[in-house]
């Protein structure tokens, strides 16, 4: 009987150490866990910050465009109102060359 007792006793030290490690173990699954769940609100503000520069950039080059399109369209609009004010207020008739004479 005292036989039974010490591996009864054994095996009870042996689950023990059974659910200890198991306790162990769940732990650092838990810990991956929460450390696994935070990465995305640390990427997600700086994908947010690297679109809004990618934006901004974009925003940039097409203003900066646009000044110079402007410029160009009001260049042109001024030659061709010069051009249709002599052409307009011509009295003789106007004819126009290449360089090479053509």
């Amino acid at each position: 009987m005292g036989t039974g007792i010490k591996i009864s006793g054994e095996i009870v030290g042996l689950l023990d150490g059974m659910w200890g490690e198991e306790y162990r173990v769940l732990d650092l699954d838990r810990k991956e866990a929460q450390s696994a769940s935070s990465a995305p609100f640390l990427v997600l503000p700086l994908g947010f910050l690297l679109s809004l520069a990618i934006l901004s950039l974009g925003v940039f080059s097409l203003n900066s465009g646009l000044g110079e399109r402007t410029e160009a369209e009001t260049a042109l609009k001024q030659a061709e109102e010069k051009y249709r004010s002599i052409f307009e207020n011509a009295v003789e008739g106007i004819f126009q060359t290449t360089p090479e004479g053509k």
